[in-house]
């Protein structure tokens, strides 16, 4: 039993538990199509396995009772389609409440990822400059089905929804001017997800009790008004103590707009003796595009309100010197 005088519970590893691991497979192929001119293509599959999960084990999943509360989105074209009248909520018995948690960190047999992704690429050199892109396709889907908190079992296993692909799009280049300038530049698309966000590095929120995904979502607190007017005579302060969070849409329908970056760079080099001085000037953001990449997904009156949008048109100037 690890030290504490903390007073808050912490948590335990279970007996034999192992790393968890990860299985690639991939295959790519490069061809010169002419001189000047490559094409690159790539596939690559990996798993996510052994995966860690946290089991409150004085908890039993029988002291949790199942009831059901009206799902305010039902019937609202907007929110897409499927959408289920009723939501089921479990609460936690007063008496499983009392006893002091006992966290024990596990392998799970059950929680998957999986990725799937597709590369497609290009180099070319054109009097002096070079161009490339591509663009990288991919779909993440998880199975998060292995949780302490049944809440969290709604919408779970992902292998069963119709999850996208999302595609990320990628241009740059330099070019040599007149008067030994260099310029050169870089455009990026990319899909309607969370700033900051990778195909591959979603993880589980137990807070919102959510697997993982990139699309939006509306986690819908259902507070003890709300949990009553659906179940009379009920009252989840009796059970639970506290609201539940839930989702309310189905994963993989509803995402940010696209969102695309252009930045330039113009550059000369100075030869000064033995050393080299090499001034820059730097745009970033160059068209100014003010796109949303991260908004509010609280059930609500503020509801999808913009928490961050793309970073403003950006000038830089600096030099480098090389000695």
């Amino acid at each position: 039993m690890p030290f504490n005088v903390s007073g808050k519970s912490i948590n335990q590893p279970a007996d034999g538990i192992r790393r968890p691991y990860q299985i690639q497979s991939s295959l790519n192929v490069q061809h010169e199509l002419f001189n000047g001119l490559s094409v690159t293509a790539g596939w690559v599959h990996r798993e996510y396995q052994r995966l860690f999960w946290t089991d409150n084990v004085a908890v039993d999943p029988s002291d949790y009772t199942q009831f059901t509360i009206p799902n305010p989105v039902f019937g609202n074209a907007k929110y897409g389609q499927g959408a289920e009248a009723t939501i089921p909520i479990y609460t936690l018995s007063a008496a499983a409440r009392a006893r002091t948690p006992q966290f024990v960190d596990k392998n799970s047999d059950l929680n998957r990822k999986q990725y799937n992704g597709y590369d497609v690429g290009f180099t070319v050199r054109i009097k002096g400059g070079n161009l490339y892109g591509g663009t990288s396709i991919g779909r993440l889907r998880t199975s998060y089905c292995e949780v302490e908190d049944p809440n969290s079992l709604r919408y779970c296993d992902q292998r069963k929804l119709d999850m996208p692909y999302l595609a990320q799009m990628k241009l740059a280049g330099s070019y040599p001017l007149p008067y030994k300038l260099q310029l050169s530049g870089s455009w990026q698309g990319y899909p309607g997800a969370a700033s900051g966000s990778d195909f591959q590095d979603q993880v589980y929120s137990a807070a919102n009790n959510r697997a993982p995904d990139l699309s939006q979502n509306l986690t819908y607190q259902v507070t003890n008004a709300i949990f009553s007017a659906a179940n009379p005579g009920q009252t989840l302060r009796s059970f639970q103590g506290s609201n539940i969070t839930v989702p309310l849409l189905t994963p993989g329908q509803n995402y940010l707009k696209r969102w695309n970056q252009v930045d330039i760079r113009l550059a000369r080099t100075f030869q000064i003796g033995r050393y080299k001085l090499q001034g820059q000037f730097d745009m970033f953001n160059a068209l100014n595009g003010s796109n949303i990449i991260n908004q509010n997904q609280a059930f609500g009156s503020s509801q999808w309100r913009p928490t961050q949008i793309l970073q403003g048109r950006l000038i830089a100037v600096g030099a480098q010197l090389n000695f």
